[in-house]
């Protein structure tokens, strides 16, 4: 099932979102006065999905920026990498090594381990800490089974845009108290053909995916899990820098797992629930770099040759290994009072982190060896229901407050010695949501988010793809205050959720051009450094809709559109943020025949305006304004992204018990269009083929 805008679900249907309650606790999406979206992974079989962002493709709010193949980072709100949160099961996925602006560390997740995912835009800090000033994305694994016996599931799936395959395999069940499953995966992507036929140099990479969930329930109150989701991608390159010689190999692993204790007292007022949880983050990351020949004129002299990786045509290579381990542990619990009128949720965390950091002879590490951060922080936030006349009106106010500490500590950071800084951030929030007759609900909010400064903001020194980056020791937290109001109204044969928003963000981290030996430029990349900017404002209006005018057939439709500004100094004119993304948006039509062996029919549109709407930086970035004719170098008259629409076609049926069989053909018309801010092409017409057989 999806999902759209605030929860568009029937008010009778009993489903429920996590990410808008602490930790793992559920509360009905069509009550909640904030953005909220879900998609379950029934919804998304067949369409093949290249990694969990794609699998929240659609969904208000969300845009998404590719710089290379195996990565991917999700827009909302205009802010990017680590100004929003991922979270595993709402635990955090993000660490202090996360690179700001786009990064891959949101593709580093299997679709096929999931059971939905969940999207908030808007702060999150209230409940997830420093990160989520734009919104946060939650994956959720899939649920353990709730029948006795074991049980298989092989899925295979192939896409021909890039002669791609996604296979996995499954072993699970439940015996009394014991419920779990266990599960292997494999993705293999060849060359990436674009709409009108061209091909992706170097697109081509190859994934392993694992994950197992573990769940005891010894008493109806108690319940333990434990889950573990990992991915190995090697060699995925970024080439948007070849027309100046200059390729880079990724490779990436993760592994996070935790154990999580949830009690769930029998009493009928006081504490409802209690939850602990502890866990491990690893994320190692190696990026191998080789520079090639380059003319007078700073244009690649052999560029197969670079591609090809031959002697003659490469001049330097250098490799950089960064190894973050993280221990995370934290604590909620839930009080109910007045027939459960009154909720208060409390919750403390903190999380640990150390970076080993290598780099091959010659070349300075992107971190120092032995940084380390740590965070810890608390909230509580709560729901009061002053007047409920059941079936008729309902008025609740809701508000809360956290604190969060952290402090950050490098040793022998190249040109500053030393680095050690600590900081405190503050979010609260309020709202009043009039829910008339259980069909509409009137919300208005105000929540605030906040970010401090990570390693990578402070003490990498170097290259990051586009510019040289010098840190800066000196970079404050940035704030925001996001004000929201809008309406959902739920029928049994229509859903409809708008909203608008505007944020606000002091201190705002933006780019500023600097020097680094005296020079502006390293290697033919401009200088820069991370800075705290005056004030950026972002206003916006989000759309979600499902229609069901008959029992079989089911309209959806969502749209986001966003301005903004930035103002670097106070009394400065005001200037366009970065990577704006443009009015975009989705239609879907989806009908069934359940007599004809469950046969599911959809037709689908993606679509996003052209945004010609370009900050300062974005005029000197090659994803978005590179010449075609030399891709070395940007357009003097750059017009920016131009706007596109994407259409496909899907069916889905079961011929036999155990299997299903998806067809999809994305892209049907093989438009030629690229994602604001991206740093290749988007997929042709790509026809995909999904089986799944259960045992």
């Amino acid at each position: 099932m999806l999902v759209l805008g605030l929860g568009l679900v029937q008010a009778s249907e009993p489903h429920h979102v996590t990410i808008v309650s602490p930790g793992s606790d559920s509360g009905p999406v069509f009550g909640t006065e904030r953005m909220v979206s879900v998609k379950e992974a029934g919804s998304w079989f067949g369409q093949a999905p290249l990694d969990g962002l794609d699998a929240a493709d659609g969904l208000p709010g969300v845009f998404v920026q590719r710089t290379n193949r195996g990565a991917g980072a999700p827009l909302f709100r205009g802010l990017i990498g680590p100004q929003n949160v991922v979270l595993l099961d709402g635990m955090r996925f993000n660490l202090s090594t996360f690179r700001t602006g786009p990064n891959q560390y949101a593709a580093l997740v299997d679709p096929l381990v999931l059971g939905s995912v969940e999207v908030l835009v808007g702060p999150s800090s209230l409940l997830y800490g420093s990160e989520g000033m734009g919104g946060a994305l939650n994956y959720l694994t899939r649920p353990v089974s709730d029948e006795e016996g074991w049980h298989a599931e092989v899925q295979v799936s192939g896409a021909s845009a890039d002669t791609g395959l996604h296979a996995t395999g499954l072993v699970g069940g439940r015996s009394g108290d014991w419920a779990g499953w266990a599960q292997v995966g494999y993705r293999k992507r060849h060359t990436l053909r674009v709409g009108g036929g061209d091909t992706v140099p170097l697109s081509g990479f190859e994934q392993l995916d694992f994950a197992a969930k573990l769940q005891w329930r010894p008493s109806a109150t108690l319940r333990f899990d434990l889950v573990l989701v990992g991915t190995q991608l090697p060699d995925a390159r970024r080439i948007d820098n070849i027309g100046k010689g200059d390729i880079r190999r990724y490779d990436n692993g993760s592994e996070l797992g935790y154990l999580r204790l949830v009690h769930r007292p029998t009493r009928s007022v006081g504490l409802t629930r209690a939850e602990v949880r502890v866990g491990l983050h690893r994320l190692d990351e190696t990026v191998d770099r080789r520079r090639c020949e380059r003319d007078d004129d700073g244009a690649v002299v052999d560029r197969i040759g670079c591609i090809a990786a031959s002697d003659a045509a490469v001049t330097s290579t250098t490799q950089h290994r960064d190894d973050t381990l993280a221990v995370l542990a934290e604590a909620h619990a839930r009080l109910e009072w007045l027939s459960g009128r009154l909720v208060v949720d409390l919750g403390i965390d903190g999380r640990f982190e150390s970076v080993g950091s290598e780099a091959s002879e010659g070349t300075n590490s992107t971190f120092p060896d032995g940084a380390s951060a740590f965070t810890a922080g608390g909230f509580v936030h709560g729901k009061w229901w002053p007047y409920v006349d059941p079936g008729t009106f309902e008025l609740k106010l809701t508000g809360g407050v956290r604190g969060t500490y952290g402090r950050a500590d490098a040793s022998g950071v190249t040109g500053l010695g030393d680095v050690a800084y600590d900081h405190a951030g503050f979010a609260g929030s309020a709202s009043v949501s009039a829910i008339i007759s259980e069909r509409l609900n009137l919300y208005g909010s105000w929540v605030q988010g906040f970010r401090a400064p990570n390693l990578q903001e402070t003490t990498a020194l170097g290259d990051t793809g586009s510019t040289f980056e010098v840190p800066n020791p000196d970079l404050q937290q940035e704030t925001s205050d996001t004000f929201e109001a809008g309406f959902k109204w739920g029928l049994p044969e229509a859903h409809i959720a708008v909203g608008y928003f505007r944020s606000v963000v002091e201190d705002a981290v933006v780019r500023e051009a600097s020097t680094f030996n005296g020079e502006s430029s390293v290697d033919g990349k401009d200088v820069f450094k991370r800075v705290n900017a005056s004030r950026s404002r972002f206003d916006g209006i989000e759309f979600g809709a499902v229609v069901s005018p008959l029992p079989e057939l089911r309209l959806e439709g969502s749209f986001s559109i966003i301005d903004g500004v930035v103002y670097r100094t106070s009394g400065a004119a005001g200037e366009l943020p970065r990577r704006l993304p443009p009015l975009n948006g989705s239609v879907a039509v989806v009908g069934s025949i359940p007599s004809l062996a469950g046969l599911q029919l959809g037709a689908r549109l993606r679509f996003a305006a052209a945004q010609p709407n370009l900050a300062p930086a974005d005029r000197r970035d090659l994803r978005i304004c590179g010449d075609p004719a030399a891709d070395h170098q940007v357009l003097d008259d750059c017009a920016g992204t131009p706007g596109w629409q994407r259409f496909g076609l899907s069916a889905r049926i079961t011929p036999m018990s155990g299997l299903d069989v998806g067809l999809a053909v994305d892209n049907l018309f093989d438009t030629n269009y690229r994602w604001h801010g991206s740093g290749f092409d988007a997929p042709g017409r790509d026809f995909k083929l999904t089986l799944r057989y259960r045992l």
